[in-house]
């Protein structure tokens, strides 16, 4: 029951975060962007908020608002979800480093 309860409030944080953050990048992307840019953008976004939920999973761990294993469980996933953000991002350095060359 804790976990579904902390779940609810670790997606209602990130789903408010994105609302209030979205208007600053969202839109169409300026001239000569490319797609890849525009992708590399929100993968940084969400990087950075996955990060955010990780340091604060820590905190609710420290201050006792979690247990141990409702910690745990939490921090796998997002760490999963941060690490799958991370090789997508490489994947598109290393594309754009590839095509820079030709």
């Amino acid at each position: 029951m804790i976990l579904f309860a902390v779940l609810g409030f670790v997606l209602l944080t990130l789903s408010l975060g994105t609302y209030l953050i979205a208007p600053l990048f969202g839109g169409k992307p300026p001239v000569g962007e490319s797609p890849a840019s525009v992708e590399r953008q929100e993968l940084a976004t969400r990087q950075a908020a996955l990060y955010a939920t990780l340091k604060e999973l820590d905190f609710d761990l420290a201050t006792g608002k979690l247990t141990g294993e409702d910690h745990r469980e939490l921090k796998e996933r997002y760490t999963a979800e941060a690490v799958e953000i991370l090789r997508k991002l490489n994947a598109l350095s290393a594309s754009a480093a590839a095509g820079r060359r030709r």
